[in-house]
């Protein structure tokens, strides 16, 4: 019988977090569950982390937990109404640092968008569903051109290609989660929108403070973290592949 090199890695949601449906991902070779910490509330992290637990030991087969942490992803606040078309030619301004708006000014509660912006480059909403030029920055505004029109909703991704670089790698967010999965003895972390070798050294600080040092993976999704991959790779443990904002980060 041939030992089986690869390892398994299950994203756990809504739908597989029963007791029955986790035993069956073990069963069909689950080695690892991701919790993806930017969705859900604390109570039903501590539920997945302890069913995983439970199903591990009612099969006898061991089953890591990756906590994925949210980590600067940037996002549109509140919409009114909550879904807007935009169509292609038209003129939208992004209003950073607001929580609501609508479609004249779309909000953008991240502040820092406004600072790392600049004319002629793209932005993406909603997973590159609606692709923006920028026409110029004023203060805190982004004039923009819709290049590719479509439908956005409330709390949808946003993308700057090569941006990211002026906020920290871990929100207030990201430090109660990290103190959370301490906690509850996660065995991995991952670290969302790694730019540079530093991120990686903040987080493992972090965790030292923490009392628990764990093993971090490295998630690749942004431009720079390909530019500086050599010495991220010498400081973190994993990485793992992240194509969906990598794909809107660099071309084919």
């Amino acid at each position: 019988m041939r030992t089986r090199a690869v390892r398994i890695v299950c994203t756990l949601g809504p739908a597989t977090r029963s007791n029955t449906t986790l035993r069956g991902l073990i069963d069909a070779g689950m080695n690892v569950a991701r919790i993806n910490f930017a969705h859900g509330s604390e109570a039903e992290h501590r539920e997945t982390v302890a069913r995983v637990r439970e199903a591990s030991l009612a099969t006898g087969r061991p089953v890591a937990v990756l906590q994925d942490l949210s980590g600067p992803k940037i996002r549109l606040g509140e919409l009114e109404p909550a879904t807007l078309a935009l169509e292609t030619g038209a003129l939208v301004t992004l209003g950073c640092g607001l929580a609501k708006g609508d479609a004249r000014t779309l909000p953008v509660p991240d502040e820092y968008l406004a600072k790392e912006a600049r004319p002629g480059g793209p932005i993406l909403l909603g997973d590159g569903a609606v692709e923006l030029e920028v026409l110029d920055v004023d203060g805190s505004e982004i004039h923009c051109r819709v290049v590719v029109g479509g439908t956005i909703t409330s709390g949808k991704g946003v993308n700057a290609p090569g941006g990211l670089s002026a906020r920290p790698i871990l929100a207030e967010k990201d430090l109660r989660d990290l103190e959370l999965g301490v906690e509850l003895g996660v065995d991995l972390v991952g670290v969302s929108y790694v730019r540079t070798e530093d991120d990686i050294s903040t987080v493992r600080r972090v965790l030292k403070n923490l009392g628990r040092p764990t093993p971090l993976v490295a998630k690749i999704e942004t431009k720079l973290a390909l530019e500086n991959l050599e010495a991220i790779l010498a400081r973190a443990d994993a990485v793992m592949i992240a194509r969906g904002d990598l794909s809107l980060e660099i071309p084919f």
